[in-house]
C-alpha cells in the first residue's frame, strides 16, 4: 500500500516538536503516541495546523462493552506549538 507524503501542517508541528516522519502514516503514528490530533484550518492564502491535545489519560469500555481499557499519554511540553494548539 502506498504512503502518501507528510502534510505541511503535520510537517510544521513534528519539526516544531524536534521529530521528522517518514510519511504520512508515520506522521499520524508519532502524533497519536504523544496524544495530539493535527488538522488545519486557512488563514488568509496559507494553512495553519490546528492541534487538539488529547487528555493525558485515557479510557473506555471496549467496543464489545465487556471490559475497560486505559491508557496514559506521555507528559508533553507544548510550550512549542501552544499558538496552533485549538480553544
Amino acid at each position: 500500500m502506498k504512503d502518501y507524503p507528510v502534510s505541511n501542517v503535520q510537517g510544521q508541528v513534528l519539526a516544531a516538536l524536534g521529530l521528522t516522519a517518514t510519511g504520512f502514516s508515520d506522521a499520524n503514528r508519532k502524533l497519536e503516541q504523544l496524544g495530539l490530533v493535527v488538522n488545519h484550518k486557512r488563514a488568509g492564502r496559507t494553512t495553519v495546523p490546528v492541534v487538539t491535545v488529547k487528555d493525558r489519560n485515557a479510557g473506555g469500555f471496549y467496543a464489545e462493552g465487556d471490559g475497560f481499557s486505559f491508557r496514559k499519554y506521555p507528559d508533553l511540553d507544548v510550550s512549542k506549538i501552544a499558538q496552533w494548539i485549538a480553544e
